[in-house]
């Protein structure tokens, strides 16, 4: 159980990281956004909550294109659900 709730946690690290660029951030961010990353720091050590926030609204979405076993991804969405509330 460890195991799948530190692979979960990499996972989600991975999604945030590669989706605040492109889907999570307002436009207001961006700039804030583009100077941060200049000094090569990855997006989730510098952006909080809210963001991650924004990422678990648009994970539904996101996991629906990828290549995972029905089991899998229940097991996943329960996971998910726990770590939420």
């Amino acid at each position: 159980v460890a195991d799948s709730t530190g692979e979960i946690v990499k996972g989600l690290r991975c999604y945030f990281d590669k989706a605040l660029p492109i889907m999570l951030l307002y436009k207001s961010e961006r700039e804030q956004y583009e100077d941060s990353m200049a000094a090569d720091v990855s997006p989730s050590s510098v952006y909080g909550a809210e963001h991650l926030l924004r990422l678990f609204v648009k994970l539904p979405e996101l996991l629906v294109h990828a290549k995972i076993e029905e089991e899998t991804l229940t097991l996943l969405q329960h996971k998910l659900v726990d770590l939420l509330k």
